[in-house]
């Protein structure tokens, strides 16, 4: 049996029903298109990327590092006896410089010096070091007994500034990003990892930084003026602790 032709007249095409259909299907396209997404991903700007990151992370390693230094000093979690006598005797060495080329008068000099050992009068390194009467071999026995002494509780003070700082630096560079991006889930995350890396690490410097800043310091600064020395240590001391966190 032969298939039957379909046949349309133009009158139906034309007409009113079929016009209808057309434009509601065009009007439901265009609302298709519109809602659709924006497959294309933005390409971010490197350099500005870099540049942000860079600021950013700068900021916060300066803050964690102005934290960790506030208060390991207002918990006095540094500067042991030793270094304090070292710093009192460099004070002193440089206030009689000053009166041997006469840019101070004697009795204000003698008042400075005053002050000195007065500051540093109940410093057993300090003490030793002003005993004139000793002889070298017991300025060296009493020395060793001071430091066997003082060892432990300077061991004890290096961890504590150490891991302090460490931890402090550690937790505002690991939050940075996270911070900056208002996600406040991150920002717990990343902090509570980066507080224990940040001990740890400062806990493994403790362990040799003194050795090591002493050895650097003495290697490129022995002509140096006491400053100039204590720039150089607190940046190999610094320096060293933020490459470990």
């Amino acid at each position: 049996m032969p298939a039957e032709k379909l046949t349309v007249s133009w009158d139906e095409i034309s007409s009113p029903r079929v016009d209808d259909r057309l434009k509601l299907l065009d009007t439901a396209a265009a609302a298709v298109n519109h809602r659709a997404p924006d497959t294309s991903v933005a390409t971010p700007e490197t350099g500005s990327l870099i540049y942000n990151t860079i600021f950013y992370m700068s900021i916060f390693g300066l803050l964690g590092g102005l934290l960790g230094w506030g208060i390991s000093a207002g918990l006095n979690f540094r500067a042991g006896a030793e270094q304090e006598a070292r710093e009192a005797l460099e004070n002193r060495h440089q206030i009689e410089a000053v009166i041997a080329n006469g840019d101070l008068s004697a009795e204000q000099g003698k008042g400075a010096l005053e002050v000195v050992d007065q500051e540093n009068a109940e410093n057993p390194y300090y003490k030793l070091a002003m005993d004139k009467t000793l002889s070298p071999e017991k300025r060296e026995a009493m020395r060793a007994e001071i430091t066997a002494r003082d060892q432990w509780k300077g061991f004890l003070t290096d961890l504590l500034f150490y891991g302090v700082s460490g931890m402090t630096i550690a937790v505002c560079l690991g939050i940075a990003e996270p911070m900056t991006e208002r996600n406040w889930r991150g920002v717990i995350v990343n902090g509570t990892v980066a507080a224990i890396c940040g001990i740890i690490g400062g806990v493994v410097v403790s362990l040799f930084i003194n050795q090591f800043r002493i050895l650097v310091v003495s290697a490129i600064a022995d002509a140096q003026a006491a400053p100039v020395k204590s720039i150089i240590a607190n940046a190999v001391q610094w320096g060293t602790l933020g490459l470990f966190v």
